[in-house]
C-alpha cells in the first residue's frame, strides 16, 4: 500500500455512482494460485483483466453505491491491502476509458476521466512507428465461421492428430536432408523481383488459413470473433483475426490452444509443401512449394513461434506461466529495480509475487531485447544484401521507432514523474552519473582483447620426404625411427612407364644414328636426321634424369618417421607425394596458423604476445612468438586438420575437390614456441593472440564496419 492514502482530487469524485454496462461479461481465472477476474465487452470485444482486490471494488459498481462508499467498504474487506484514493480513481478511469462503465462525470472531474478523443490519431502514429506490425481491420468473419466450424468438428479427431504428428516428423527429416538445397543462395532466391511478386500472392493465402485456425479454436471453446483484417509484416500483407475474447476463457489450456492454433496450422502447411517439394521436378510448381515452405516454416519459427516477440508463442508462454501481460510486467519489474536500487525510491513495490515469477520477469526482458535486436539486424542484412537502399531505409525506421523513441521516453521519466522528484536520490545527479559511467564504459575503459584461432604443428620443407617421381616402392632402405644423414636414400621407386619410355628412346636413337651414316651424302636428309638425333638424345636424357629421381632422398639429418611403414613395400607413390618426415628431438614447435583476413591488420598492428594450447592437453599453456607473416590472402589450407571436416573451425568450400579450400580468405602465419618440441606432426593447437586493450565502442565500430564491407561492399 502506498504511503499517501488520500488524494487531493477525491472531493471531486467521491459522490459519483459508477455502474458497469449491461453487456459486460465477467469470468474468473486462476493465475499462480490467485484468482483474477476478466471483464469482456460482448459488443466491442474489449477485454480487461483485474486482480481480486480490484474486483472487490468493481463488484460494488452497481449505480447504487457512491465511490466513497465503495472505497470505505474495501477497507473492511482488504484491510492492509486497501487501495489508495488515487488508485481507485485510476481504476475507475481505466474502466471508463475502456467504455465499460456508465459514469455521470461532473464538470470539475472531467480532466480525470477524459476519454481519449485522439484515439484514431494515436493508432495511426503507433502504426507509423512500428515497422513490424501495421493492422488494418476489414470485415466480420462470423458468417464464414458459422459454416466452417461444424465441418472441422467432424474432421478433427485423434486420427488426425496422429497423422499430423507423422507429417511434422517426416517434414523435419526432409528439412535436415535437403538443408543445403533449401538454404543455398537464399537471399537472392527469396528477394528476386519475380519471387517477391509470387510471395505477395502466396503469403496472404497461407496466413488466412493460419488466422482461421485461431478463429476456429476460439469458436470451439465458446468465444466470438468479430474482426478480421490485414497486418503488414516487414511490408508483406498478413491477415489477422481479433481473438481477444480467448483472454476471458477460464481454462488456461484453452487459451494456450487458441494462441498455438496458427503455429500448428502453419507447420502442417510447411510439412506438406516440403514433402511435395522434395519429389517435384524443377519448375514453377517447385518454386511455389519452396516459397510456401519458406513462409509457413521460417516465419513461423522466427516470428509467430518465438515467445520473445509479442506474437502467438508469446501468449502461449504467458498463459502457461500464468503471468498475464508478461512483457509489460517484465518491463515494470526492470523499472522497479531501477527505481529501488538506482534511484533509491524505497516506497515502490515489486510487481512480482514470488521468487519464481521474479526469475521469469528478470530474464524475459533481457532475452526479448536481445532477440528483437537480433531479428531486426537479420532482417535488415537480409533485405539490404539484395536491395541496399531499402535495407538502409528499414534500418533507419526500425532504429528510430524501436530504439531512439523508447529510449528517449525512458530517460525522460526521472525528470517528468513526480515519484522521482520527491523520493530517493536526486534524478539529475543519478542520470549524470549514469551518463558518465556509460561514457567511460564505452569510450574510456580499456578492456582486454584477444583473438583465438587454430593452428597446426608444422614441419619445414627440408624435413619432409617427397617422392621425386611417380612409381612403386621397390625397396625401403631404412626402418622407421632410424637416424639418417642428408643425401641418404630412403626408398627406391620402380616406374615401369619411364623405364619403357627410356628403352624405346634408346632404340630409336640407335636406329637414327644408323640412318645418319647412310644419308651422309644427301645434305637435306642429313640435316633432318641430325635434328632427330638431337631431339632423341634430349628426351632420353630427361627420361634418365626422371628415373634417377625415382627415389626418396633425405634433405637433412635426423630420424626417419614414415607413415604406415609396414604397408609401404610395393605401394604406389605419385610424384610430389609426401612419404614421411626427418625429425630430431631438438626441433622446436612451429605452427602454421590460418588467420581470418579481417583480423590480420589488427594483429600486425596491436599484437603483444601469443599463447598456445594443445587440443589434446588444454591445461598446458605455452608462450610463443610470431616468426612469419605472409602478406597475401589465400583460401588453400595447409592441412585438413584445420577444416570443419576434421574437427576444426574453418568452413570448407564443397565445390573444390583438388585441394583443401576454405570458403573465406585467410592470411598464413608461422608461430613458434621455444618451450616445447614437436611431438606429433599436424597436431591441432589453439593459438591466442593477446592484443592491445581498447574500449568496447571501437570494437563494435569495427564489427559494424566489417559487416558493411562484407555484406554491402561499402
Amino acid at each position: 500500500m502506498s504511503v499517501n492514502v488520500f488524494s487531493k482530487n477525491w472531493y471531486r469524485v467521491e459522490n459519483l455512482k459508477p455502474r458497469l454496462k449491461v453487456q459486460i461479461d465477467i469470468s474468473s481465472q486462476m493465475h499462480r494460485g490467485e484468482r483474477w477476474y476478466v471483464l469482456r465487452d460482448t459488443i466491442s470485444g474489449t477485454v480487461q483483466r483485474y486482480s481480486w482486490q480490484a474486483y472487490s471494488l468493481i463488484g460494488l459498481m452497481d449505480g447504487e453505491h457512491s465511490l466513497n462508499q465503495i472505497w470505505e467498504n474495501s477497507g473492511d474487506q482488504l484491510e492492509q491491502e486497501m487501495p489508495t484514493q488515487d488508485e481507485v480513481i485510476s481504476l475507475v478511469g481505466n474502466l471508463y476509458q475502456s467504455d465499460m462503465l456508465h459514469l455521470n462525470v461532473p464538470a470539475n472531474a472531467r480532466d480525470l476521466f477524459q476519454r481519449k478523443t485522439g484515439k484514431g490519431q494515436r493508432k495511426l502514429l503507433q502504426k507509423l512507428q512500428s515497422p513490424l506490425a501495421i493492422q488494418v481491420p476489414l470485415f466480420d468473419p462470423t458468417r464464414i465461421l458459422d459454416r466452417l466450424v461444424p465441418f472441422l468438428d467432424r474432421l478433427l479427431g485423434w486420427k488426425f492428430v496422429v497423422l499430423y504428428l507423422l507429417l511434422i516428423g517426416w517434414g523435419g527429416v526432409l528439412a535436415l536432408r535437403h538443408f543445403d538445397a533449401l538454404t543455398n543462395n537464399l537471399a537472392d532466391r527469396v528477394l528476386a523481383a519475380d519471387n517477391l511478386l509470387l510471395m505477395w500472392f502466396l503469403y496472404p493465402l497461407i496466413k488466412i488459413i493460419h488466422e482461421f485456425g485461431h478463429a476456429y479454436v476460439v469458436r470451439r471453446f465458446g468465444g466470438q470473433v468479430h474482426e478480421m483484417g490485414i497486418m503488414f509484416l516487414v511490408f508483406f500483407p498478413m491477415p489477422y483475426v481479433n481473438a481477444t475474447e480467448s483472454a476471458s476463457f477460464t481454462n488456461k489450456y484453452h487459451r494456450i490452444l487458441v494462441s498455438a492454433a496458427g503455429v500448428i496450422v502453419e507447420l502442417l502447411i510447411a510439412a506438406v509443401a516440403l514433402l511435395f517439394w522434395s519429389i517435384s521436378e524443377p519448375g514453377l510448381v517447385k518454386s511455389l512449394l519452396f516459397n510456401v515452405v519458406f513462409m509457413a516454416g521460417v516465419s513461423t519459427i522466427l516470428f509467430n513461434g518465438n515467445p520473445l516477440l509479442k506474437f502467438d508463442a508469446y501468449y502461449v508462454l504467458s498463459d502457461y506461466l500464468e503471468i498475464p501481460n508478461l512483457a509489460k510486467k517484465s518491463t515494470s519489474y526492470w523499472g522497479y529495480l531501477f527505481k529501488r536500487y538506482l534511484f533509491g525510491i524505497t516506497s515502490v513495490h515489486s510487481p512480482s509475487g514470488d521468487a519464481r515469477e521474479s526469475f521469469w520477469l528478470f530474464f524475459y526482458n533481457l532475452l526479448s531485447f536481445a532477440y528483437r535486436l537480433f531479428i531486426s539486424i537479420s532482417i535488415i542484412l537480409f533485405v539490404g544484401s539484395k536491395y541496399f537502399v531499402v535495407g538502409v531505409a528499414l534500418a533507419i525506421w526500425a532504429f528510430t521507432s524501436g530504439w531512439v523513441i523508447p529510449f528517449g521516453k525512458t530517460i525522460s521519466k526521472p525528470f517528468t514523474e513526480q515519484e522521482f522528484r520527491f523520493n530517493g536520490r536526486n534524478p539529475y545527479l543519478v542520470m549524470s552519473m549514469a551518463v558518465v559511467f556509460v561514457w567511460a564504459l564505452l569510450f574510456e575503459l580499456p578492456l582486454p582483447k584477444t583473438t583465438t584461432v587454430e593452428g597446426v604443428a608444422w614441419v619445414s620443407e627440408d624435413k619432409r620426404l617427397y617422392a621425386g617421381e611417380s612409381g612403386f616402392i621397390e625397396q625401403v632402405l631404412v626402418s622407421n625411427g632410424e637416424p639418417v644423414k642428408a643425401g641418404n636414400t630412403i626408398t627406391i621407386l620402380k616406374n615401369y612407364d619411364l623405364e619403357g619410355e627410356a628403352n624405346i628412346l634408346e632404340a630409336q636413337l640407335k636406329e637414327a644414328k644408323a640412318r645418319f651414316q647412310s644419308v651422309y651424302s644427301d645434305r637435306a636428309k642429313y640435316l633432318v636426321v641430325a635434328e632427330e638425333i638431337k631431339r632423341l638424345e634430349t628426351e632420353l636424357l630427361e627420361a634418365r634424369q626422371s628415373l634417377a629421381q625415382a627415389r626418396v632422398v633425405s634433405l637433412s639429418d635426423g630420424q626417419v618417421v614414415l607413415g604406415n611403414h609396414t604397408q609401404l613395400q610395393h605401394s604406389y607413390l605419385e610424384r610430389g607425394e609426401l612419404l614421411g618426415y626427418i625429425l630430431t628431438q631438438e626441433d622446436r614447435l612451429v605452427l602454421k596458423v590460418m588467420l581470418p583476413e579481417h583480423e590480420a591488420e589488427q594483429i600486425a598492428r596491436e599484437l603483444q604476445f601469443i599463447r598456445l594450447r594443445s587440443a589434446s592437453s588444454r591445461s598446458l599453456e605455452l608462450p610463443a612468438e610470431l616468426i612469419g607473416f605472409t602478406p597475401q590472402v589465400t583460401q588453400i589450407l595447409p592441412s585438413l586438420v584445420l577444416s570443419d571436416q576434421a574437427g576444426g573451425v574453418i568452413v570448407m568450400d564443397p565445390s573444390q575437390s583438388e585441394a583443401p579450400t576454405a570458403v573465406e580468405n585467410h592470411v598464413e602465419l608461422l608461430v613458434a614456441s621455444d618451450e616445447a618440441f614437436l611431438e606429433f606432426v599436424e597436431e591441432r593447437f589453439f593459438v591466442q593472440f593477446q592484443l592491445r586493450s581498447e574500449p568496447i565502442f571501437w570494437r563494435l565500430y569495427r564489427a559494424v564496419r566489417r559487416v558493411f564491407l562484407e555484406q554491402f561492399n561499402v
